[in-house]
């Protein structure tokens, strides 16, 4: 079984954007929250988002951008 790097390239996009919307939504409950317990907990979902942003930019940054299956 061959490995279709534009699908995976598509599902790295995929997970990102998801990660954004994590990312956005947390920023948003950060700003509103008052106790310093639940501030510590948002802290720690924005810092494990960051961290999976940083690994899918990663994957995205080392995978070839053209299937080298599928080469001219």
């Amino acid at each position: 079984m061959d490995f279709d790097f534009r699908e995976a390239r598509n599902s790295l996009h995929q997970l990102n954007n998801k990660i954004a919307q994590i990312l956005a939504y947390a920023e948003l409950l950060q700003m509103s929250l008052t106790n310093d317990k639940q501030q510590e907990r948002i802290k720690l979902v924005i810092a494990g988002a960051l961290e999976a942003r940083e690994i899918t930019a990663k994957l995205m940054r080392d995978m070839p951008k053209v299937d080298p299956a599928h080469k001219a």
